[in-house]
């Protein structure tokens, strides 16, 4: 997994609103593990840690995705574009 601990406010705010917009949607009983931002670059066998070079990417869209947590599975909700 790689994270970046900076400039995470303005992510931090959207997942904050989405749960408050979500929040008559999600069931109570929803896991209620913090949110962690991140992405995930490898499965598999541990890797032994590494230095990465920086990377950086433009979003286009919005994917909602519910995670099957401990199944590894991701089911695609919806999907709205950002421009």
């Amino acid at each position: 997994m790689l994270k970046d601990p900076l400039n995470l406010g303005p992510l931090l705010s959207l997942h904050a609103a989405l749960c408050g917009a979500l929040a008559g949607w999600i069931p109570r009983d929803a896991d209620s593990s913090p949110y962690t931002p991140h992405m995930t670059l490898f499965y598999g066998d541990p890797m032994r840690p590494h230095a990465v070079q920086p990377m950086s990417w433009c979003a286009k869209r919005i994917v909602l995705v519910r995670s099957l947590v401990g199944r590894t599975e991701h089911r695609h909700l919806g999907s709205w574009p950002l421009s």
